[in-house]
Formats: structure tokens, sequence, C-alpha cells
């Protein structure tokens, strides 16, 4: 009886792991979270006709950055922006916009977008920004690209986080922090009924 439970609990983990690969993952990093509707039709059936999975559509941007020295409140710092396509482009488009005009400030010399026509496949861009930092502690650079290619308009934004000063905000814990029998640490969360 012992052997046939393993089997059936083994079953049941490997249906489980097929599940979870099949669902895929999500991707991006913080500075790279894309956003937007659903692909064009048309561009589902070209991943269908290439082979590959028309799951959940991806736009084929891709953003890169990178803070250029040390921000310092008041002073202007530069985020150097590297935008490409994995498909052929007529037109990219590459605005900004600061997340929170409090803490982050965009100069007035500073162009809110870009424009790049008939880019290759795989070409990268270049977009630089010049940013003013108006306290310590994190805030966001918005960045939407746009591409309008042969299988429509695409998509994709991403949120820079540029840190001023040593701030960091500790850690909230949902839940009570505790040990187990083994000595581990452990949170709490205990259900409640309502």
């Amino acid at each position: 009886m012992d052997g046939y439970l393993n089997r059936k609990n083994i079953g049941a983990m490997l249906l489980l792991a097929l599940f979870v690969a099949a669902c895929g993952d999500n991707e991006g990093t913080p500075a790279q979270t894309a956003t937007g509707d659903s692909a064009p039709v048309a561009a589902q059936k070209a991943a269908a006709d290439r082979g590959t999975s028309p799951g959940k559509p991806s736009p084929p941007i891709s953003i890169d950055y990178k803070v250029v020295g040390v921000p310092i409140v008041g002073q202007p710092v530069t985020v150097e922006l590297e935008v490409s396509s994995s498909i052929a482009v007529r037109e990219m488009r590459v605005s900004y916009q600061v997340m929170d005009p409090v803490v982050l400030f965009l100069p007035e010399t500073q162009a809110r977008e870009a424009l790049f026509t008939e880019v290759a496949e795989g070409q990268a861009r270049s977009p630089r920004v010049s940013v003013i930092p108006q306290a310590e502690g994190r805030s966001y650079l918005g960045v939407m690209v746009e591409i309008d290619t042969d299988e429509g308009l695409w998509t994709r934004a991403a949120s820079i986080p540029i840190q001023v000063g040593s701030v960091r905000a500790e850690p909230r814990f949902n839940g009570e922090l505790q040990t187990d029998e083994q000595g581990e640490a452990v949170i709490s969360m205990p259900a409640r009924e309502d």
C-alpha cells in the first residue's frame, strides 16, 4: 500500500510540474517590465508559422539601460537606454516620463521622446535621458517604446529605478516571524475566519 501511495504522489508531482512548465514564467526584471495589450492577430499567426508558441504574446522589443554615475540630490544624472526590436521597424518612438515629479525631475531642456525610422531587425538605438533627483530614496523613470511594423503596432513599457543615497526600505513581513522545530526562521500566517 505504501508503494502505491508513493507512486500516486510522484504521479501528482509530475502532473503539477508539467502544468507549471506549460504556464511558463514571467519575463523581465524590475527594470524591464512589459505592459500592453495582446499582440495583433497577424503576429500570432506568424509565431505559429515559425513554430513558436502562440501563447501569451510578447512584444518583440528589448529595453536595456545604464545609469551613468552616482545619482545625487539636485544634480543631473544621465540614463543611457538601448532599445531594439527583433523584427524590422518602420518607426520606433521612445517616450519618457517621471513617475513622481516631487522626487525626480525631468528638465524642460530634456526632450520627452525620440523618434527613429527604418530600424533594421536587431539594430539598437541609444537615446539618453537626463533627470534630476529631488530626494533620497528610489524613484522611477518611465520609458515607453512603440514600434510600427508590418505585423502591426507593438508597445512595451519599463520603469527604470534610480537609487539616490543609501536609504533602504526595511522589509515588511505579512504574518509573524517564528522559529520551527529545526531552528529555521519561518513566517507564520494563521488562517482567519471572518
